[in-house]
């Protein structure tokens, strides 16, 4: 199936989980259920934090434990009963931020292999909450990783976060929230990025002050002493992502609070694996402040790791499979 038509299938879904959320609200504005027992039973039926494992949903997903809440929805693994497959289902916590939900999960679809499978958009018959049908990941994140994988493992897990990156940009998606809680090493070998959230469309406008502190680049998020690079750059590219991937890097590497959100940080090769000069420069210039100063891709900025990881196997007389 075509990229295309996977999303003029999820389209269609989500054309069904709007008229959901219609009737709904109409639900919300007829007056309230008794008093008593029946009324809160009514009133908890539409509250998915209150589900547990074994509810199902439309006869079909069999939900088990909760695997988180944020600020906008909760999610559970569950079992397709159809196939027996595992799945993950989140749920809106109300039907306000549900245009919300639904164009993160559009951009996830729209993102490539380096994003999570999206299924399908769907609304519950008991409760006409919508819902989003997504792939259940197992594995870990590479902050979960910090200070228990060698310094070069890290630049090789971050080499192959970047193959997935490219291609998430050449399909004219950026995530602008990479950081070490975003990027997930499946149990298969794999590396995801997670909580498209913060994602756009390459070149839209966007409002400035969104992020994470310390991974968000200075165009994103705000410093009196930037002004001028805040005004210049406030459209979602590449290099936003770039920098963020620079920044977690440095992060990963030399668990350095102080030096986040430094932009072009001067890094000390001694905090550095074998003192690599070259990942110093990596970092670098991936952190300019200036955005047309750093990589000018992610496959740029992912073989420049893959020289230094070549060199440092040849050195040890290691083979090196890239």
């Amino acid at each position: 199936m075509s990229d295309s038509t996977t999303f003029d299938t999820l389209l269609g879904a989500s054309v069904l989980a709007l008229l959901s959320s219609v009737a709904y609200a109409a639900v919300k504005g007829r007056p309230s259920a008794p008093d008593g027992f029946l009324g809160m039973a009514a009133e908890s039926m539409r509250d998915p934090t209150t589900w547990g494992p074994g509810h199902m949903v439309n006869g079909r997903w069999r939900l088990g434990r909760r695997l988180g809440r944020g600020g906008m929805g909760v999610v559970f693994e569950a079992i397709d009963t159809r196939n027996n497959m595992e799945v993950a289902l989140k749920f809106p916590l109300s039907i306000e931020v549900w245009p919300a939900i639904e164009e993160e999960f559009g951009l996830t679809a729209q993102a490539g292999p380096v994003a999570p499978q999206v299924y399908a958009l769907g609304h519950d018959f008991a409760t006409s909450l919508p819902f989003v049908v997504m792939e259940r990941l197992r594995g870990t994140t590479l902050h979960n990783l910090r200070g228990r994988i060698e310094p070069f493992q890290v630049i090789t897990e971050l080499k192959r976060a970047l193959s997935g990156i490219g291609e998430m940009h050449e399909r004219g998606i950026i995530h602008r929230d990479i950081k070490p809680e975003n990027i997930f090493e499946t149990t298969d070998g794999k590396v995801k990025l997670l909580d498209f959230g913060l994602a756009g469309k390459r070149g839209t406008a966007s409002y400035v002050g969104f992020g994470t502190e310390g991974f968000g680049p200075p165009e994103q998020i705000p410093d009196p002493s930037r002004s001028q690079v805040i005004r210049r750059h406030v459209t979602a590219m590449p290099a936003a992502d770039i920098y963020a991937t620079g920044a977690t890097m440095q992060s990963m590497l030399t668990d350095r609070p102080d030096l986040m959100a430094a932009c072009a940080p001067s890094l000390d090769v001694d905090m550095l694996p074998r003192r690599s000069k070259e990942v110093s420069e990596i970092v670098t210039k991936a952190m300019q402040c200036y955005p047309d100063e750093r990589w000018q891709s992610a496959y740029a900025m992912r073989d420049a790791m893959d020289r230094v990881l070549r060199e440092a196997y040849e050195k040890a007389g290691l083979p090196y499979y890239g």
